[in-house]
């Protein structure tokens, strides 16, 4: 079996952010220039049937999506930005032994009777990605304004740093790492 390593999935075209897919029913002399969100060189798209999805930058080229780790990273920060953008709510499940009456006010049973929907975060109005926060960037950060109502931090080769850790609950800003 044949292991295939993460690649860039996420172009920028017309100043706008796209998946690569979004351009995979055009043929290729029809396809718009497209630029990696991270360096903001050209790439190429590969949009063929038997590899998923992807884009590459020239021979060459130094960015840091070209990492297989990175390219996780960034597909997956991306991806949970245009699935935030679609809502203002978002409820975790939780594993438990049986909610508090504290608790039941901030939330509903999920279908198994030990684990609940708790509100996580809710009303922003635009999700960033890399998003500058006191000292830190955060890797994804839903704004109401330009306040943090919430913030994922996406594991990929590191956890998230003490540090950060005790700085995000001093600006009681909830947070979550996937």
């Amino acid at each position: 079996m044949i292991k295939h390593q993460p690649v860039l999935q996420w172009v920028i075209v017309s100043g706008e952010k796209r998946h690569v897919s979004d351009f995979s029913h055009l043929k290729p002399n029809q396809r718009p220039e497209a630029f990696c969100p991270i360096c903001e060189r050209s790439v190429i798209m590969h949009l063929g049937p038997v590899r998923v999805h992807h884009v590459v930058h020239s021979a060459g080229s130094i960015c840091i999506a070209t990492q297989p780790e990175t390219a996780l990273h960034i597909n997956t920060k991306h991806y949970l930005q245009q699935e935030l953008q679609k809502s203002n709510e978002l409820y975790l499940c939780q594993f438990c032994n049986g909610p508090s009456k504290e608790a039941m006010r901030y939330s509903y049973p999920c279908h198994d009777r030990n684990k609940r929907s708790v509100l996580f975060a809710k009303n922003w109005n635009r999700v960033e990605v890399e998003w500058q926060f006191g000292p830190y960037r955060l890797d994804v950060a839903m704004l109401d304004g330009d306040k943090v109502v919430g913030a994922i931090e996406v594991l990929v080769t590191h956890k998230t740093e003490n540090e950060k850790k005790k700085y995000l609950k001093s600006q009681n800003v909830p947070w979550v790492e996937i």
